[in-house]
């Protein structure tokens, strides 16, 4: 049975390792959907493509619309390989301005 991670981004540095995170993921057995703030996914615009079809699924940086069929599958696992300080704060006190915050703070999709 694959496992489902969430790997979330926001705009720091470590972001740009996300290719070589998620084919690491996946070499343990994970199958990885990809999630990033906004600034994150404008920092990631060219690997986006390369990202999806390393995993499979599209590369979130938004809300779904009411009634738009969710494009990933529950996570049985969430992490955060890169976060800001600003993010962080909001995730503690359940602020979620941004897709990674939001599904972190539900605990699910």
């Amino acid at each position: 049975m694959t496992h489902v991670l969430y790997l979330f981004g926001a705009a720091a540095r470590p972001v740009a390792e996300f290719p070589r995170v998620v084919r690491r993921a996946q070499a343990d057995g994970w199958d990885v959907c990809v999630g990033l703030t906004p600034t994150a996914a404008d920092w990631l615009a060219d690997a986006t493509a390369g990202l999806e079809g390393l995993t499979g699924h599209p590369v979130r940086s938004r809300y779904k619309r009411p009634g738009e069929a969710d494009a990933s599958p529950r996570a049985d696992a969430i992490l955060f390989a890169s976060i800001t300080m600003k993010q962080d704060q909001r995730l503690g006190v359940g602020v979620d301005l941004v897709i990674s915050g939001g599904r972190r703070s539900r605990g699910h999709r």
